[in-house]
């Protein structure tokens, strides 16, 4: 089942890719707006929509089988407040037990949560920074922003929806989603905006030529 989640976040990101670069074209190719800025409008928005949907997905389920059950049990998380906790626990692992391959260490739970919360918000952020020419720092407040609505939906029992409370405040998990942001942005910045400027221009001069 794990492999299909990821599975599923990897392809997202690729889809983020891919109109990431289409919108670009379409606004460094003028000829190419009247046919094809709607549609590439639209598409950003499901693609932005769909991101934020997987967001909420992998922060509030699975739920529990039987609420009843596992709220009179007590099972309901403390908060956390330990910024570096799968950092700290790793290098535990390493000093205490250096017979522990990087492998088994690697797919272990714990940091293949830790890994997750530092993808999570990525996608949403290339999305927002494809169509919105926003700052690294107002992505970094946007990044916050949602982890904070995130970690606080999770600490209230969903704003008081659900009977008690199944996941709660991480700040461990909120510093590695302001972080996945700042990756979706500075990805898009740094690497897909170039790559695409080449392709256009590269097109362009194949256009004149012809």
């Amino acid at each position: 089942m794990k492999f299909y989640f990821y599975l599923l976040i990897v392809c997202l990101a690729l889809s983020a890719l891919f109109l990431s670069l289409a919108v670009l074209s379409w606004q460094l190719l003028p000829g190419t707006r009247p046919h094809i800025a709607r549609l590439l409008k639209w598409t950003v928005l499901v693609g932005l929509i769909l991101s934020l949907g997987l967001v909420a997905f992998v922060t509030h389920f699975p739920v529990p089988d039987d609420f009843a059950r596992y709220c009179a049990a007590g099972f309901g998380p403390d908060p956390k407040y330990d910024p570096v906790s799968t950092p700290r626990w790793i290098h535990h692992i390493l000093t205490d037990r250096p017979d522990v391959s990087w492998f088994k260490l690697l797919k272990s739970e714990l940091v293949v949560q830790f890994s997750l919360n530092l993808f999570l918000l990525a996608p949403t952020m290339f999305f927002l920074r494809c169509v919105w020419r926003h700052s690294f720092v107002t992505a970094l407040l946007i990044a916050a922003l949602i982890s904070l609505v995130i970690e606080f939906t999770q600490l209230t029992a969903v704003w008081g929806l659900a009977p008690c409370r199944y996941r709660t405040f991480d700040l461990e998990d909120l510093l590695a989603n302001v972080i996945s942001g700042a990756l979706g942005w500075l990805t898009y910045t740094l690497f897909a905006r170039p790559i695409a400027r080449r392709l256009v221009t590269g097109l362009e001069q194949d256009i004149r030529g012809v």
